[in-house]
This record gives C-alpha cells, sequence and structure tokens, in this order.
C-alpha cells in the first residue's frame, strides 16, 4: 500500500487537486440552484491551493512550523482575529445581519432597564435560546455601546479556538502538524461562516473544543467546567454533553465517565426546555423553538418524540430528502467524506445533525425538497457540528505511533497534515453567497 507521503512527492501530485472542487458541482446539482459564479470561485481556489501544495512541501516551511510553531499559533491566531473582526465589521457597519441586528437591539435594551428584549418578537431571548454568555458581552457594551463590540467579542471567541484545537491535536500530531492543522478549525466552513454574521454560537467551537479535550485528557474537573460552559452558550450543545457518555461506553471507559455526562447533560436538557424556557416565555410546558422546527410532530420535546414514535414514516422521509444528502457530502468534503466516521467523537455530532435534517418539515407547507437555513453552512446551524466533524477527521487520520522508522513517521505525519489542510481549504467556497443561492 503506497504511503500518502511516496504519492504526494510524485510529480503528479498537483493533478489530484482539482478532484477536490468537483465536489460543489455534485452538491449543487443534487441540492438544485447551481450558483452563476460558482466556476470562477474555483477558479480562483485552484491556484490557492497549488500555491499553498507548493509552499508546505518545502523543507524551509516544514522547518519553520517545527521550530516555531508556538510562535505560528500565536501571531496565527491574532492575525485571525484582526481579519475577522475586520471581515465582519465591513459587512455589517450597522449591525444589518439578521441576528447581529437582534442582538444589537438586545443590548440597547438591556442598557435601557430591560433583559435582553427581542426586537421583532419582543420578548427576552431567554425565551428563544438559553444563553447566558450574552452577559458577558454587558460590560463591554457599556463602556462602548457600538454595534462593533458584539463582534469584537465574537471573534475574539473564535479565535481562541485555534490554539483550543492546537492543545487538542497535539494528544496525537506532533506540534507543528498540529499547529498547521489548527488553523483548519478556522476554515471550516460553517465555521468560517460565522463571521458574516453574530450569535452566541461563535463560542460554541471554544466550549466543545475544551470539552474533547478535557475527555481525552480525562481531566475532570476541566470536563465538569466545560459541561458548564457549553450549557452556558446555547442549550442545544448539552446534546453534544450527553452523547461522551455514549463514547465513553463505545470506548470502554469506566462507569464514571459513561453516566455522568449522560445524566448531567440530560438533566441540564430536561431543565432548560421544559422549565427554563417556558418560565421565560410564559408559555408553560412549551418553546416556540421547538414548535417552529418540529411542529409537524409537536409542539414540546415530549411531543416530538411521542411523535416520532407513533409516524416513523415522516421521520424517514424527513431524514431521507436529497438537500439532506448534499448537506452530508458538504459538511464531509472538508475532511475527505470518510475520515470523520473513523473516530468516536463523531457521535458528538448525531444528535444535532439529526435536528439539523429534521427541522422544518411540513410537507402540506413547505416544499420538502426546498433547502432550508438548518442544512446551510451559512449561518450558525452547523458550527458544532462542523467542529466535532473536524477534530473527529484529524483524531481518526493520525498516523500510528508505531507506522515506520522515525523519519519516516515525521514525514509520514506532515504530508498527512497537509492534504487535510489543503481538503478544507478546498471547502471555502460554501460560506459564500453560493451558498444561498
Amino acid at each position: 500500500m503506497m504511503r500518502i507521503s511516496s504519492f504526494i512527492k510524485k510529480p503528479f501530485a498537483f493533478l489530484w487537486l482539482p478532484l477536490l472542487l468537483l465536489m460543489p458541482y455534485l452538491i449543487f446539482a443534487i441540492r438544485g440552484g447551481m450558483p452563476q459564479y460558482l466556476p470562477t470561485y474555483l477558479v480562483v481556489i485552484y491556484p490557492l491551493l497549488a500555491f499553498s501544495t507548493w509552499f508546505l512541501m518545502r523543507p524551509s516551511s516544514r522547518n519553520f512550523f517545527e521550530q516555531k510553531n508556538r510562535l505560528i499559533i500565536v501571531i496565527g491566531t491574532a492575525c485571525f482575529f484582526i481579519a475577522a473582526l475586520k471581515f465582519g465589521y465591513a459587512l455589517n457597519p450597522g449591525a444589518q445581519a439578521p441576528e447581529a441586528f437582534n442582538f444589537h437591539h438586545e443590548l440597547i435594551d438591556v442598557m435601557h432597564g430591560g433583559f435582553f428584549t427581542h426586537p421583532t418578537e419582543l420578548r427576552t431571548e431567554f425565551a428563544i435560546h438559553f444563553s447566558p454568555v450574552l452577559f458577558l458581552l454587558v460590560p463591554f457594551f457599556k463602556l462602548f455601546p457600538h454595534p462593533i463590540i458584539i463582534f469584537a467579542v465574537g471573534s475574539f471567541m473564535m479565535s481562541l479556538a485555534i490554539p483550543a484545537a492546537w492543545r487538542f491535536l497535539k494528544i496525537k500530531w506532533s506540534p507543528s502538524s498540529a499547529a498547521l492543522l489548527a488553523f483548519g478549525i478556522a476554515l471550516y466552513p460553517s465555521l468560517l461562516s460565522l463571521h458574516r454574521d453574530f450569535s452566541p454560537v461563535r463560542f460554541a467551537p471554544l466550549a466543545i473544543i475544551l470539552l474533547l479535550t478535557a475527555y481525552r485528557e480525562k481531566r475532570i474537573f476541566l470536563f465538569c467546567l466545560s459541561i458548564t460552559f457549553c450549557w452556558m452558550v446555547k442549550e442545544t450543545l448539552l446534546l453534544a454533553v450527553i452523547m461522551m457518555g455514549v463514547i465513553a461506553l463505545f470506548e470502554r471507559r469506566n462507569f464514571r465517565w459513561v453516566i455522568f455526562p449522560s445524566l448531567i447533560g440530560a438533566g441540564l436538557f430536561i431543565l432548560t426546555n421544559n422549565f427554563l424556557l417556558p418560565w421565560f416565555a410564559h408559555t408553560p410546558q412549551m418553546t416556540s423553538t421547538i414548535a417552529s422546527q418540529f411542529g409537524y410532530w409537536g409542539r414540546t420535546a415530549t411531543q416530538v418524540l411521542v411523535g416520532f414514535a407513533n409516524d416513523p414514516v415522516s421521520v424517514f422521509k424527513a431524514l431521507f430528502r436529497l438537500n439532506n444528502l448534499a448537506y452530508l457530502f458538504k459538511l464531509c468534503h472538508p475532511v475527505l467524506f470518510l475520515l470523520p466516521f473513523g473516530s468516536p467523537i463523531i457521535l458528538a455530532a448525531l444528535p444535532e445533525f439529526l435536528v439539523n435534517t429534521m427541522a422544518g418539515y411540513n410537507p402540506s407547507l413547505i416544499d420538502p425538497t426546498r433547502p432550508g437555513p438548518w442544512t446551510s453552512l451559512v449561518g450558525h446551524y452547523s458550527a458544532t457540528i462542523g467542529t466535532i466533524v473536524w477534530l473527529s477527521a484529524t483524531e481518526f487520520f493520525a498516523p500510528k505511533k508505531n507506522d515506520g522508522s522515525l523519519n519516516e513517521k515525521e514525514n509520514e505525519e506532515w504530508y498527512r497534515a497537509v492534504i487535510l489542510f489543503l481538503a478544507v481549504l478546498s471547502s471555502v467556497i460554501y460560506p459564500t453567497n453560493a451558498e444561498s443561492l
């Protein structure tokens, strides 16, 4: 079996790069609505891929990553923060993007003695989603009540995902390869698109990375803090926390790791959805979010689950739509399609993936073939999934520790990192306006 290091050094190595760019055509052919400017985007991306391959394969580049990986992470994170802030604010100087508009006005409401009143629904944000991290923005907004504050805090939290990913990746990769792959988390399409708008989900990548790092390093105190952080970001992140117990069972961890996250995650999820959100919404036993996304089956979490059981045919129809196949391809394109399924931590993404693929199903009102916001990589619905998919793929693709001599292992590892980085770089088409057409 030919090693990756042998393949990528062949003269025809550049020829495989266009294969990464054929997938958008297949995806948009399945989904419908071929973007007018897609060929232009791909023509621009290919030289970027070719240059990146040439640059990363140079011995001097690799030596620099080996010797200065910590400096690369620090400078790269700072540059990413500046670029993300400038890009996000340039698109929204008046916070006109839908979510940024809402949260900006909610903060203004807090300044006037309110409690995060949603500007269009005219009720508190906590009746829609439970996101106490919003309180972190309040002191900064008091000092400087301007829309740039929400983008600055959001971009800062997104930037922190890079060094956090580096920490996680170093469990199985060398510091140099981990440094390269850490920037992949920032380029993954569903995370890259977060800079177009603002949402508390900008905190989610950092929360999920800390959760998985604590799990892999078996640090129970950090694990507890990470669970709390996930809950504070958004109640939907608790679905990933619940699945940590399933992952622990799959990996034959001791009973504590199996029971603890599942019980805590499920308890907090039930508390939030059945009591906290309805209390803020003044609608006992019902949350508008569940009703709007799964109204075909019920208006509460319990009703929806019963609806699933009573009408499995509709569940099957909702899941196996062509648009969902395109969604799966989009999620897997940045990680060479099969890689994320090699690590058990991919199970943490399963609940939100099922939520996104089933949300909005109501064939009597909405054409089932029409792409919905939940399966678009533009927006925040797939940010948590993208974080888990990327980390799962990098974990599985890491070379085995006893694979060949030391020099061969180092070469193999670096080439694997380069290929995975090129794969995610080739997928930056999806957060462009092509996705929304």
